[in-house]
């Protein structure tokens, strides 16, 4: 039992999304969301309290390290289907969307956990038809069109990942363990087969977290797929993938001579650049926040391209992971309370008049992900950049410093056309008191407080100081 017990949470969660699927077959369907809400939830406190109890007895290390990112993916998930309730509730797929994501959580929180090749490679296979399932689930044209082109591009990253692990066990006598992996790369002529085989584990790992160039499937996957499951592959999609690079690189990359740091810095630039340049183009607010995504994870990669940043990189993808799930959230939210909104986001106009504190909710988490001080956000990249900068790669914290500054082009102009433009016709458009828009869903009181959370957790280190990220 002993070595079962750190995929305790991870089970609880799964026990959740069984039980959502068989309440769903009987036709209980809000039954069926209180289940994958409470396994999703009751992994995440199990993870967090031992994260939390790591940090108490000062042995945080990498078991407090994992037990942390295996909360993110579960509560994450648990707080995108809280603030769905309703739109989940009142849709035929609602039940079905719940135990999808739940699924798709745990087998994150496991891909964010293992220290096995094997184990990884069920995980992101795992996390994969998951996501494939809650993209088809919006049941359109455009969202089965995305749902399929990331089933053929992913096979692909699949054969990659399998040649890669081929190649890394043929040269270690079968050993699938990272730290197995490590100790037989130390015989003479095993370091380059075993880089160029890390190289193809970490490039579908790249695939699955959406960084530049293996990034084309995620803005339709994204903007097709239902809010509530966006929110869930844009937050613990994306940390279980990178939190696995993470294992991967520390476990392995010495063992390759360190060349693996020269391309997850290729890999840093090109997301940066190419996933602000392309959301600066967008009129989609989910497309927008899908290519953002795109640069957010080129960010998180600066911390695996510095030999010394890879806490730097969990700790920035926790931050990004609560975030990215806000951002979402209020996607919900605005549907929810706005049925006429066309998803644009010159359809934001007015939104400050119309529905303010949803509005006001909207300020944080815009400028969390830019990195403005005060947020969360800014910490992550404070965090990240810092120990590029100081570990002598001070041109990589230049560039993503400079694409967060053209970040702000966008998220800025989500900003002004919630607050500043003039909606076409909105005479028609009725005045909404401060309160109704908290009183008309969950999903809106659900943004609001995410955005008091990122804002208390941009206050927090002012107040007990900076030795709160050696923690």
């Amino acid at each position: 039992m002993g070595t079962l017990t750190p995929f305790i949470p991870m089970a609880l969660a799964v026990a959740g999304g069984v039980g959502a699927m068989l309440l769903d077959a009987w036709g209980r369907r809000s039954a069926s969301l209180f289940c994958a809400i409470a396994g999703a939830s009751a992994g995440a406190a199990v993870a967090g309290w031992w994260a939390s109890a790591a940090v108490s007895e000062g042995m945080v290390g990498i078991g407090g390290a994992y037990s942390a990112v295996v909360a993110v993916c579960l509560a994450t998930c648990a707080i995108a289907l809280t603030a769905s309730f309703r739109t989940l509730a009142s849709s035929n797929a609602g039940a079905r969307i719940a135990t999808l994501s739940v699924l798709a959580a745990a087998a994150a929180a496991v891909l964010a956990s293992t220290l096995d090749l094997g184990v990884l490679f069920i995980a992101v296979e795992a996390l994969a038809l998951c996501g494939y399932g809650l993209v088809a689930l919006a049941d359109t044209d455009r969202a089965r069109e995305a749902a399929m082109k990331w089933f053929v591009q992913g096979s692909v990253a699949t054969m990659l990942m399998v040649v890669g692990i081929g190649v890394m066990i043929s040269r270690t006598d079968g050993a699938l363990s990272f730290p197995a992996i490590r100790d037989a790369a130390s015989g003479p002529g095993a370091s380059a087969p075993l880089a160029m085989g890390l190289v193809l584990v970490l490039s579908a790992l790249a695939f699955k977290a959406g960084a530049f160039p293996f990034h084309s499937w995620m803005p339709d996957a994204l903007e097709t797929a239902p809010p509530s499951a966006a929110a869930v592959l844009a937050s613990a999609g994306k940390v279980g993938p990178i939190a696995a690079m993470v294992w991967l690189a520390s476990a392995v990359a010495g063992a390759t001579g360190d060349r693996v740091f020269v391309v997850m810095a290729v890999l840093s630039v090109g997301s940066i650049v190419f996933g602000n340049l392309a959301a600066l183009r967008q009129r989609s607010l989910a497309r927008m926040l899908a290519y953002s995504a795109i640069a957010q994870i080129g960010y998180a990669l600066v911390g695996l391209a510095v030999a010394d940043g890879r806490p730097a990189t969990l700790f920035f993808i926790g931050l990004y992971g609560l975030t990215s799930v806000a951002s979402f959230v209020f996607v919900v939210a605005l549907r929810e309370v706005d049925g006429g909104w066309d998803g644009s986001i010159r359809g934001l106009a007015g939104l400050s008049r119309r529905h303010p504190m949803l509005a006001a909710s909207l300020v944080p988490i815009m400028l969390s992900l830019t990195g403005i001080p005060l947020t969360a956000g800014f910490w992550g990249k404070f965090v990240v950049f810092g120990i590029a900068a100081t570990q002598g790669y001070l041109w990589l914290a230049i560039v993503a410093v400079l694409g967060s500054v053209v970040s702000f082009g966008y998220y800025g102009g989500v900003l002004r056309a919630a607050f500043l433009d003039q909606p076409v016709g909105s005479g028609d458009r009725p005045e909404t008191a401060p309160g109704l828009a908290l009183a008309s869903g969950s999903a809106a009181a659900s943004a609001v407080a995410l955005a008091v959370i990122i804002v208390l957790i941009g206050v927090l280190p002012l107040v007990t100081g900076l030795g709160i990220f050696g923690r």
